[in-house]
């Protein structure tokens, strides 16, 4: 399954995870927020698509 994490900045290059704020989830992993290829599509305009997928391909997840 690939993942992905959408995000609005285009020079990211490396997700850093963040801590949750909640309560009820542990506090002390860091989490990154990510959707499945089959709901990108709803995230993003059409024409976007192919280029996350391009952007994604040279990115490091930490």
């Amino acid at each position: 399954m690939r993942l992905f994490h959408v995000r609005e900045e285009k020079d990211i290059q490396i997700f850093e995870p963040r801590l949750p704020s909640r309560n009820d989830l542990n506090q002390t992993v860091g989490l990154v927020w990510a959707i499945d290829e089959d709901r990108l599509p709803n995230f993003l305009p059409q024409e976007t698509v192919g280029e996350l997928h391009m952007m994604l391909a040279t990115i490091q997840l930490h």
